[in-house]
């Protein structure tokens, strides 16, 4: 009985956690980060900028507060936020290594390079081992940068954008963001 209690306490909180996130809309907010820290430093420094200089940049996001966190997707119940739905499957399918599957959740013009990436055993393994050691999310938001989205996603210390397309209402992923330079400094503001 105290177990099936926990579990409704706990479907409970993450129900309530969903519903939360989902409350926010978007809207322009600074993000301000130092060079050192941006993953793009490069372009930076030959703007003329230096390690320790700040950067702002100004977009367009909806930060879920507070974060959608899920210890295990594989016991996750579903979000009324549709690009944490996407990014459970997505995991669910790579903890599951199928292939054709985690392929699917690409953008169509995408699919061939990720395919040949994916025919490399040795990488699909190293893959597949970290998804499972590693299947819980930490959700904070969405960025909007017009063509593209990406979902801020924290991953230990670091925090990533998941680029994201949106065709036929479907969420594809994306290696093309519509500006990366944006995103990266979005991620480095997270930087404690």
């Amino acid at each position: 009985m105290r177990f099936f209690l926990t579990c409704a306490v706990i479907s409970l909180f993450s129900f309530a956690t969903f519903a939360n996130a989902g409350e926010n809309t978007y809207s322009e907010e600074p993000f301000t980060a130092k060079v050192q820290n941006i993953r793009l430093q490069s372009l930076l420094i030959a703007q003329g900028k230096k390690n320790e200089d700040l950067v702002t940049t100004q977009a367009r996001v909806k930060l879920f507060k507070p974060s959608v966190n899920i210890d295990d997707v594989r016991q996750a119940s579903i979000s009324d936020i549709e690009e944490v739905n996407f990014l459970i499957e997505y995991t669910k399918a790579n903890i599951n290594g199928e292939v054709e599957k985690i392929l699917s959740f690409w953008a169509p013009e995408e699919r061939t390079i990720i395919k040949e990436r994916l025919s490399n055993a040795e990488m699909l393994g190293r893959s597949k081992a970290y998804f499972e050691n590693n299947p819980g999310l930490s959700v904070l938001g969405v960025v909007d940068q017009g063509e593209t989205q990406a979902i801020l996603q924290r991953r230990g210390a670091m925090v990533l954008g998941v680029n994201i397309i949106k065709s036929d209402n479907k969420i594809h992923l994306t290696n093309k963001p519509a500006d990366d330079l944006e995103l990266a400094i979005i991620e480095a503001s997270f930087v404690q």
